[in-house]
This record gives C-alpha cells, sequence and structure tokens, in this order.
C-alpha cells in the first residue's frame, strides 16, 4: 500500500476510534450518574367502611373494636414501587397519620414472593416498652381508669401514629405492599397518611396518575 494512501486513512481511523472511545466514557459516566440518583414511587388508596345500611336492607350495622363502637374506620393500601434498574437495600419506610387518627392494624409484604415485611427493630422496641409501661399504670380507684403520666401518653400517641418498616432487600421492578386498618377522628374529618424515606440518594414520589 502506498504512503500516500495510508496518511489518507490513519487520521480519519484515530478520529473514529477516539470518538468511540469519548461515546464509551460517556455512556458509562451517564449510567453510574443515574444508578446514583434512584426514585421509588408510591400510591395511596383509601376506602371507608361504613356501617349504616338503608331500612330497606335490615337496619343499622355497628362496627365495634375491642368492645368499643366505633363508624369512622377506614382500610388504606400504599403501594411503593423500586423503578430502577438496580436493587435496594435496607430501606426504612415511616407512615404517620394527620392529627388525631390512630393505627389499628396493619400487614406488610413484598409482591412478587409474597415475603412479610416488619417493622423497624427500634419501632418495635419503642412500641413493646410502651405497652408494658402503660401496663404497669396505677389504677384511678373513683374512675377507674388508668393514671397516666403525660411523657407516656405523648409516647402512646406518637407509636399510634406511626408506623415504621425495614425492608432488607427491595429488587428492582418489585412492589411491597402495605395494608392498614385506620381509625380516623371522632369528628368525621378524614386524616391524611403520609409515607416517607430518608435513604441516601433515593427520591420518594407519588406516582403521577394516583387520585
Amino acid at each position: 500500500m502506498e504512503t500516500e494512501t495510508l496518511v489518507n486513512i490513519i487520521p480519519p481511523t484515530i478520529t473514529l476510534i477516539v470518538t468511540s472511545l469519548f461515546g464509551l466514557f460517556v455512556g458509562v459516566l451517564v449510567e453510574k450518574f443515574k444508578n446514583r440518583f434512584r426514585t421509588i414511587e408510591y400510591s395511596i388508596k383509601t376506602q371507608k367502611i361504613i356501617p349504616p345500611l338503608s331500612q330497606n336492607l335490615g337496619g343499622q350495622l355497628s362496627i365495634k373494636l375491642n368492645d368499643r363502637e366505633v363508624n369512622t374506620l377506614k382500610v388504606a393500601t400504599i403501594e411503593i414501587e423500586n423503578k430502577n434498574t438496580i436493587d435496594l437495600e435496607n430501606i426504612i419506610v415511616r407512615f404517620s397519620l394527620g392529627h388525631n387518627s390512630w393505627f389499628q392494624g396493619n400487614e406488610a409484604f413484598i409482591q412478587k414472593n409474597f415475603s412479610n415485611l416488619f417493622w423497624t427493630l427500634d419501632y418495635s422496641d419503642m412500641f413493646k416498652e410502651v405497652v408494658h409501661e402503660h401496663d404497669q399504670c396505677e389504677i384511678d380507684e373513683e374512675t377507674q381508669n388508668k393514671i397516666v403520666p403525660q411523657e407516656l401518653q405523648n409516647r402512646i400517641n406518637y407509636v399510634l401514629a406511626n408506623r415504621d418498616y425495614f425492608i432488607p432487600v427491595f429488587n428492582r421492578k418489585d412492589n411491597a405492599i402495605f395494608n392498614f386498618l385506620i381509625e380516623d377522628p371522632i369528628d368525621g374529618t378524614e386524616a391524611g397518611i403520609f409515607p416517607s424515606i430518608t435513604h441516601k440518594s433515593v427520591d420518594f414520589v407519588r406516582k403521577s396518575d394516583d387520585e
């Protein structure tokens, strides 16, 4: 091959190689950048449990919870989804309720394999401690109600209105389902439920099509 022909071929070849390497380098950087910032989406659905029936359907029903009639119960389902192309680990999800509303029941699981999810150890220990201290409270002889110190009452209110769940492994494209039985305020207003995540480089957003 003539020298002049080689001179004409080599510069475009070098340019092509450099361009390809540069494109590969930029692609790797973009992928690493995308993996540093992850998104978990969530949706919330609620359904009130309304006991009254039409008189034509048999009159009135009542719902009792621990021998107490309750007319402000609802079921809430929160679904969170790992939208990323990588698995996430050690996710803590907190659920908080609005003023004067309480959790009365809960369950949680991973959707694909139906493995149960549980409270964090810190929250579980706090809950057990509050229950134990409440059981030890003295009883007022006149009212027969427990005498609960204000500091303990504040902690009781906290554990009744909050739940902390631990997800040890949250696989890519998987969903976690949280079901709650909630008692709304006795004045009939509907309190909100507010999920949150504190995790490095994770953006927690509500689905845009959620109603």
